[in-house]
């Protein structure tokens, strides 16, 4: 796989890295930053994104994804070896990402690595109960 070569590690967030990366607008300000749950993420040693985790409130190993990548370091495989530092550094074993409707690269992407959607009843659920927006879906993964 392309991201075997690449050795990604995380780090403290960085504010100023974080504002200077483009299409942030579609996950949510950081919010965590002193409880260490937003990180910024280094490929080689170079910063190359931001990723974060949401923690459930309602299932205390399961945490809602957060990612967004430098336009050069999209579509190199990356989300999976980040997600996993994720999820080991932050003890979880069930993975959610909210994902716009129309973003359909990144639907894909989490389609790849093991990401199911939620099904229609869940979403409507979701939804009813003022928890996603129409505009957006959810996708899980189990983590072993």
């Amino acid at each position: 796989m392309f991201s075997d070569r690449f050795d990604v590690t995380l780090g403290a967030f960085n504010q100023e890295y974080f504002d200077e990366l483009p299409n942030t607008d579609q996950i949510d300000v950081p919010t965590f930053k002193n409880e260490d749950f937003y990180h910024t993420v280094y490929v080689d040693g170079w910063p190359i994104g931001v990723a974060g985790v949401v923690p459930s409130r309602a299932l205390p190993d399961a945490g809602f994804m957060q990612i967004v990548l430098a336009p050069d370091w999209r579509g190199k495989g990356l989300i999976e070896p980040i997600y996993d530092k994720l999820a080991e550094w932050h003890n979880l074993h069930t993975l959610y990402a909210t994902i716009k409707i129309d973003n359909k690269v990144s639907q894909l992407a989490h389609q790849k690595i093991g990401f199911r959607l939620l099904s229609e009843d869940k979403i409507a659920d979701l939804r009813e109960r003022h928890l996603l927006e129409p505009d957006e879906i959810r996708m899980v993964k189990e983590v072993v």
